[in-house]
């Protein structure tokens, strides 16, 4: 669908979109939403459809007024964390895995927050692994110090994203 021809009421897109899904398989993924009326115009009439949406909320409007069931996932295990990160960090995290279990734990085994450790240990590949983790520690718990180069990743992982989760002038195509 061209873009000109995408209404610009909220309703009339849900509706437009809605009758472009009718009497279609289709599995429609909505990650991070933050509220349910994010959600709700992305709900297909037909039933064979399958919505799958993910947030850092519980969204119980979803459960209540629409059906949904809800699926809470617990943290990454700690195996399944220090994976994550070797396998981000690569052949500098394998030669300090007690550092990489470290920085595991310092992030709560929060994937986001494991995924921005990572990044930070790879843009900074002169600083020991045990130091970054160390660092982690010491901003954690001083919470009212200055940041040092490590952000408060488990507040940013933790912390709602306000973007929306359907583009101000709907999907393309």
């Amino acid at each position: 669908m061209a873009g000109q021809d995408i209404p610009a009421d909220e309703d009339e897109r849900a509706a437009r979109y809605r009758s472009l899904l009718a009497g279609r398989r289709i599995l429609v993924l909505a990650d991070n939403a933050a509220e349910v009326a994010q959600v709700r115009p992305l709900l297909p009439a037909s039933r064979g459809c399958v919505v799958v949406v993910t947030s850092r909320d519980s969204l119980a409007g979803l459960v209540a007024r629409d059906g949904a069931r809800r699926l809470d996932l617990d943290l990454l295990p700690e195996q399944d964390a220090v994976r994550l990160l070797t396998a981000l960090i690569g052949a500098r995290a394998e030669a300090e895995p007690d550092a990489v279990a470290a920085l595991a734990g310092r992030c709560a085994r929060l994937p986001l927050a494991l995924r921005v450790a990572a990044e930070l240990a790879v843009a900074q590949p002169g600083v020991p692994l045990g130091d970054l983790a160390g660092e982690l520690a010491d901003q954690q718990s001083r919470p009212s110090s200055p940041p040092l180069r490590l952000p408060r990743i488990r507040a940013a992982s933790s912390r709602r994203d306000p973007r929306p989760a359907v583009p101000a002038g709907g999907w393309p195509g």
